[in-house]
């Protein structure tokens, strides 16, 4: 009776993956250095059992004779008259020169490269095997070397900046009292407001640090901390003692001495009646950190390391892979806007020797915790490498804002100080509870984040990248917007008011406006 074989298939893609490095081989003339990428050296590899790629016997190995043959065999151990088959052990043939088979898509065991590949196609994504949490990857890693890594990140980025309304007007000389700084005069002019500010470029920096949990680079942990650096406008503006340019606050009364609810403002000077000083500041910040978990989703097996162009380089790898992201981010953003006055009474006017400073302030706080999941595409090509990143953070945004004001009054040097200012008004004696004092608001938000990387391996160790990345906040609350420019005008403190109170206003009431980031980043990262 003869033996019968039988010879399992092979897919196209490990065939392909032997062939090609049957062809590498006979390209080396000769062994090139050990490389140290990874800690993997090909020729140290072990070949695992659940993945032999050569042929197979249903029936049991013959054990050979120790004096030679057994009966009615020849000495290669076949029956008589048997096809002669490639012994497991003799290397194939190939253009009448012989090569060592690979093992699950690694380079032969006989090259000393030791470089990155990726698994046999056979195995799939779930090609990797690791010998221990500290020790060599059976099937290679897609990657730079080094199980921790540390980076830092230069920003240059630009914000959607912060809407303002006319805080801040002025008219020509000779304007009537009545009708100086209004809005809706013809000739009534905004110094300061009615656009957008704090949209320059600012410079920040990003703090990464992360660490792989097995040697196959399946599972990691990462760090980040975000510093986009604050930005402020100061506007400033002084009159003479004269009284001259007329500087005013525009302001909408709801409750005029006279007549019906029109615009209306507070002079802060005008020629013959007082002279003063007016400063705005808006400031704003942002920052953010996560804690990330990386998992290794696919690994490219259509890129092995044998299509790579610089096959000696130790530094180089070619793969690709996909990984999941999942973990907590937290963002930060502050923002407050400062408006102060100084007015002086001028001599013969009704307000001489009377000296007024008014203070409004509003601040707000949005606090973001949430969890974030997100893809990381990443391609490596020789020493470059592209990565794509997209993620979602969900979570509750808390809102805190402050609203906080005062006026003081000084007269015959006694001073009176005064709760509220003019946009900031504190409780009235006819129940009203003014707008003065801290609100909170909870909203469940979904803030994406997009990112490009263009990486460059300097060393085995060192690599240096060039990014862009954009973040979308779509509902936050801005200080400048919980301004409430409706006033009743009774209730301003050291306005010398005759009429009495009789609306609720100004009032809070949570605006909202969407927020936005984007910019560049250039950075090292030290891989050990």
């Amino acid at each position: 009776m003869t033996n019968r074989r039988e010879t399992n298939k092979l897919s196209p893609l490990a065939v392909l993956c032997i062939l090609s490095a049957c062809a590498l081989t006979l390209a080396i003339s000769a062994p090139a250095p050990a490389a140290a990428l990874g800690g993997l050296r090909s020729s140290t590899l072990q070949q695992p059992s659940g993945f032999l790629l050569t042929s197979s016997s249903d029936s049991p190995a013959v054990q050979p004779s120790q004096n030679g043959p057994a009966n009615g065999q020849s000495a290669n151990g076949l029956q008589p008259g048997a096809a002669p088959s490639a012994s497991p052990a003799g290397p194939a043939q190939v253009n009448g020169a012989p090569t060592t088979p690979a093992q699950n898509g690694l380079p032969p065991a006989g090259n000393e490269l030791g470089l990155l590949a990726a698994p046999n196609p056979s195995m799939g994504c779930d090609g990797l095997n690791c010998n221990s949490p500290l020790g060599n990857c059976e099937g290679g890693i897609c990657g730079p070397s080094g199980r921790i890594w540390v980076r830092a990140d230069y920003l240059a980025w630009w914000t959607s900046g912060t809407y303002v309304m006319p805080l801040v007007t002025t008219s020509p000389y000779n304007t009537p009292q009545n009708e100086a700084g209004v809005l809706g005069y013809p000739n009534t002019a905004i110094l300061f407001g009615d656009r957008t500010i704090n949209t320059e470029g600012r410079s920040g920096w990003r703090l990464m640090a992360g660490y792989w949990l097995d040697a196959c680079q399946t599972w990691g942990i990462q760090g980040d901390y975000w510093d986009f650096g604050g930005l402020s406008t100061h506007y400033e503006r002084t009159s003479t003692t004269t009284g001259d340019p007329i500087i005013a606050r525009p302001f909408f009364d709801v409750n005029p001495a006279t007549g019906v609810a029109r615009q209306a403002s507070q002079l802060v000077s005008y020629p013959g009646l007082v002279a003063g000083s007016i400063s705005v500041d808006v400031r704003d910040y942002f920052q953010s950190a996560g804690f990330t978990v990386r998992r290794l989703l696919c690994w490219g097996a259509n890129c092995p390391m044998l299509k790579r162009a610089n096959i000696g380089d130790p530094c180089a790898t070619n793969c690709c892979r996909v990984d999941l992201l999942a973990g907590y981010r937290y963002y930060r953003l502050v923002d407050d806007i400062t408006i102060r006055e100084n007015i002086v009474g001028l001599p013969g006017s009704p307000l001489e020797g009377i000296t007024l400073g008014v203070f409004d302030g509003f601040r707000t706080l949005n606090e973001f915790h949430g969890g974030e999941i997100g893809l990381s595409a990443i391609t490596h090509r020789g020493r470059w490498s592209l990565e794509m990143l997209v993620k979602l953070a969900l979570g509750n945004n808390r809102q805190v804002a402050n609203v906080y004001g005062n006026t003081t009054v000084t007269q015959n040097n006694q001073t009176i100080e005064y709760l509220g200012g003019l946009y900031a008004l504190g409780p009235g004696r006819d129940g009203y509870t003014g707008n003065i004092g801290t609100y909170y608001r909870d909203d469940f938000v979904v803030i994406p984040q997009l990112g490009l990387d263009l990486g460059y391996q300097l060393t085995c160790h060192l690599r240096v990248f060039f990014g862009y990345n954009f973040i979308y906040w779509a509902t936050v609350a801005r200080a400048p917007d919980q301004i409430d420019r409706h006033v009743d005008s009774a209730r301003i403190p050291g306005n010398g008011a005759t009429h009495q109170p009789d609306q609720q206003f100004p009032e809070f009431n949570f605006r909202h406006t969407s927020f936005w980031a984007h910019g560049m980043n250039v950075g090292l990262e030290f891989r050990y």
